[in-house]
C-alpha cells in the first residue's frame, strides 16, 4: 500500500513538473485526482454545497496560476490543501457564519444520547475558533497526518498535537458542556507556538 502511494506521489510530481514546463494538459489528471478530496474538505469547512463547489474551482484556479511557484519541499497534496485552507478561511471571514459539522463530534466519540448529540455538536462547534474547526476537519475528516497539517496551516507539529489532544479531551470529558470553559482554553491553545 505504501509503495502504491509513493508511486502515485511520484506520478503527481511528474505531472506537476510537466505543467510547470508548459504542458497544461497534464493539469487535468491532477484535478481529477484531488477534486473529490478538495471538494469534501471545502464542503466540511464551509458547510454549504454550492459554496464548496465554487471554492473548489477557485482553489484549482489559484493552484494552476501559482503552480510555477510550487517547490517539492512539501508534498503537492499539502501545498494544495494549504491553498484550500487559506481560501476557505477567507470565505469564512467574509460571510462570518458558523459551521454545522455534526459528524466531527461523532468521530471524536462524544457519548451522549442521540437526540442530544446534534444540539451538543452545534454548541461545541459554535464555541470553536475558525482555526480549531479547520484543524479538526483536517485531522478527523480528511485524516491528514499532523506533519501534513503543520505544512498546511504553517504551524509546528508538536503544537498541533498538543492542541488536538487538549481539544479532544475537553470534548470527550464534557457531558454538561461549558462553552465559556472551551473558549478560555482555546485562547490559551491558540497562543502557544
Amino acid at each position: 500500500m505504501e509503495s502504491i502511494q509513493q508511486e502515485f506521489a511520484e506520478r503527481i510530481g511528474e505531472w506537476v513538473e510537466e505543467v510547470q514546463n508548459g504542458d497544461t494538459e497534464q493539469y487535468r489528471p491532477i484535478v481529477l485526482h484531488f477534486q473529490r478530496r478538495i471538494h469534501l474538505y471545502c464542503f466540511h469547512v464551509l458547510g454549504n454545497p454550492s459554496e464548496a463547489e465554487d471554492a473548489v474551482q477557485e482553489v484549482f484556479l489559484k493552484a494552476y496560476t501559482s503552480i510555477a511557484t510550487y517547490k517539492p519541499t512539501i508534498s503537492f497534496s499539502a501545498w494544495l490543501y494549504r491553498i484550500a485552507h487559506n481560501h476557505c478561511l477567507n470565505l469564512i471571514k467574509q460571510r462570518k457564519k458558523r459551521l454545522q459539522l455534526f459528524n466531527i463530534i461523532v468521530r471524536l466519540q462524544v457519548h451522549e444520547p442521540a437526540n442530544h448529540t446534534a444540539s451538543l455538536a452545534e454548541e461545541i462547534l459554535e464555541s470553536l475558533s475558525v482555526h480549531d474547526r479547520q484543524f479538526v476537519i483536517l485531522r478527523v475528516i480528511e485524516e491528514q497526518s499532523f506533519s501534513e497539517i503543520a505544512e498546511i496551516m504553517g504551524e509546528k507539529e508538536a503544537t498541533l498535537r498538543k492542541q488536538f489532544e487538549r481539544l479532544r479531551k475537553k470534548i470527550v470529558r464534557s457531558s454538561d458542556w461549558n462553552r465559556k470553559e472551551l473558549l478560555d482554553e482555546n485562547q490559551t491553545i491558540c497562543t502557544e507556538s
